[in-house]
């Protein structure tokens, strides 16, 4: 057993004590000490979601691990679910035929199926942004697939891993073949652009940038924000995201989340009623992953139990998988209303009665008392508010606002957060 494979054995083993009976989870270890990356491959995407909501722990006891052997914790820590690929770069399995189109994403697919239609020429370069798990992946890898099997030469990469590959030409001498690489294509897609900090990282993705783009190439980039709000890289890159196209893609509202459940049930060929669709689908916010998570966990529990799937099932397995998800849905929510408004929450815990952060208070007091369900006492503690009768008249507030009974200069702020949350 080689030195590096006896590294990995161990930091399993440490991080397996960690974790308890959710080791199980892990299929394997892996990583690049040169380009500190640490990799953690889950069985399966369930997996990979539930060791996300243990990133914490786990984050901690690897570069406590990892300082212990080389005196560092500058390790990225990446945790993902394996995918059969094609060409080691394209998932063979995200296509346009299964991806699922509502109101919020149908922007972008049909961009998206425009420009694998006619590269290079429609929307160059094309920028999307959003959310975690809205889609933004699974359209990267159908623009890929539905390129390659046409003859074209693709290679999608993400922020870090172009990092990666920098820095081993770096060490390895080969900054040409990179360069050359990266020349030779027909189409770049690029996932999770807004980690691509590095200033000598960004001076070389101009260069490549330029290239194809120049000679007609396709561009397609993703991230988490609108060009014009990403930290961190140059203004020359950004204003090159921002000559293309720019989409965005909003996480599912209610009827496409319905749609997802049927599409996901069907495919582990689960027979839901249209009541438990819509129950599941009120209850899962937020992002695909979420759903199709949910879905395979119920039909795993079917499968286990030998039995079909009923109420009571269904509102077994969503207890257990959205309770540990409070904390982080209403963190997203605090997110949601303090961008909108273009406020902190710390502005909106402290003092001021600024007209935009006045609204933002009570815009986010409403909506935790009406989709979080907390208690006004609980919500007046978040906002930075000693006394509870804060809460109540700013939730009533805002039912006048959105009734139409009391005027307000951001009513349409007001509404379009609303709705984007409860839908």
């Amino acid at each position: 057993m080689t030195k590096r494979e006896v590294i990995w054995r161990k930091l399993k083993e440490r991080v397996d004590d960690v974790l308890g009976d959710d080791a199980a989870l892990i299929e394997e270890i892996d990583g690049d000490i040169k380009g500190r990356k640490i990799t953690i491959i889950a069985k399966n995407d369930i997996s990979a979601e539930i060791l996300e909501e243990r990133r914490e722990e786990i984050d901690e006891t690897v570069k406590s691990f990892m300082r212990g052997i080389y005196g560092s914790t500058e390790f990225d820590v990446e945790i993902t679910a394996p995918q059969e690929r094609v060409d080691d770069t394209i998932f063979k399995d995200y296509t346009f035929d299964n991806f699922v189109v509502g109101e919020s994403n149908r922007l972008a697919y049909v961009t998206c199926l425009d420009v694998a239609k006619k590269p290079g020429e429609s929307a160059n370069p094309l920028f999307l942004y959003g959310g975690v798990g809205v889609g933004k992946t699974h359209l990267l890898h159908a623009i890929g697939n539905y390129l390659r099997d046409r003859g074209h030469r693709v290679v999608y990469v993400s922020g870090k891993e172009f990092l990666d590959r920098l820095f081993a030409a770096l060490d390895s001498g080969t900054m040409t073949e990179f360069r050359e690489f990266y020349r030779q294509i027909s189409c770049l897609l690029m996932d999770d652009v807004q980690f691509l900090k590095n200033s000598m990282a960004q001076e070389e993705f101009f260069s490549i940038f330029n290239f194809l783009y120049a000679n007609g190439k396709q561009i397609v980039i993703t991230s988490d924000e609108r060009p014009s709000k990403l930290k961190g890289l140059e203004g020359r890159l950004v204003s090159r995201f921002e000559s293309g196209v720019t989409v965005g893609i909003n996480p599912p509202d209610a009827e496409l989340r319905r749609k997802l459940v049927n599409f996901y049930a069907s495919s582990y060929n689960l027979e839901l009623d249209s009541t438990m669709v819509a129950y599941i689908a009120s209850r899962l916010k937020g992002s695909v992953r979420k759903i199709q998570g949910f879905i395979n966990t119920l039909a795993t529990f079917v499968k286990v139990s030998g039995g079909t799937v009923s109420v009571d099932l269904v509102r077994h397995v969503l207890s257990e998988y959205t309770s540990s998800e409070d904390e982080d849905s209403i963190d997203e929510l605090v997110e949601v209303v303090c961008r909108e408004f273009g406020v902190t929450l710390k502005d909106i815990q402290g003092s001021s009665r600024i007209d935009k952060v006045s609204a933002a208070r009570h815009t986010l007091m409403y909506l935790l008392k009406k989709i979080k369900g907390s208690s006004l006492k609980e919500i007046a503690k978040l906002c930075g508010r000693k006394d509870h009768t804060t809460v109540m008249h700013a939730i009533k507030k805002i039912e006048r606002i959105l009734s139409g009974e009391e005027g307000n200069k951001f009513y349409n702020k007001i509404r379009r957060v609303v709705d984007s949350v409860m839908n």
